[in-house]
């Protein structure tokens, strides 16, 4: 079945798969969790969760009351460049810094301590 035939319900905030997916060719719709859970309520007589029983009330949702929601547009490839850059420099930041540590393993190595003077 081609990805542009099969449409998609999730009930998290888009991320990187769901870009990925919608990059293919998916259509992919983001289900609010309160809603979700209101289905849920409609589906089973506990209202308990289930991954299982998450998917069923995901395909339904966007089966039967798809009209009601919107599907998550992708991203531009200037908008997925500027993401990737900030998450490198977000990285970059948030990592310890390590040169300083780097200079000063190799500096007692090339420049030994001078030995300690002799009192006599």
């Amino acid at each position: 079945m081609p990805p542009e035939a099969v449409i998609v319900g999730v009930e998290t905030f888009p991320g990187t798969w769901v870009q990925a997916l919608i990059g293919v060719g998916y259509t992919v719709y983001a289900i609010n969790p309160a809603q979700a859970a209101a289905y849920r309520g409609r589906h089973t007589s506990s209202g308990a969760k289930s991954d299982a029983g998450d998917a069923a009330v995901l395909a339904e949702i966007v089966r039967v009351d798809r009209a009601h929601h919107r599907p998550i547009a992708g991203d531009s490839a200037q908008a997925e460049g500027i993401k990737l850059v900030a998450r490198a420099h977000q990285s970059a930041v948030a990592r310890p810094p390590t040169f300083g540590r780097g200079v000063e393993g190799v500096l007692p190595r090339r420049w030994p301590p001078s030995p300690p003077p002799e009192w006599t």
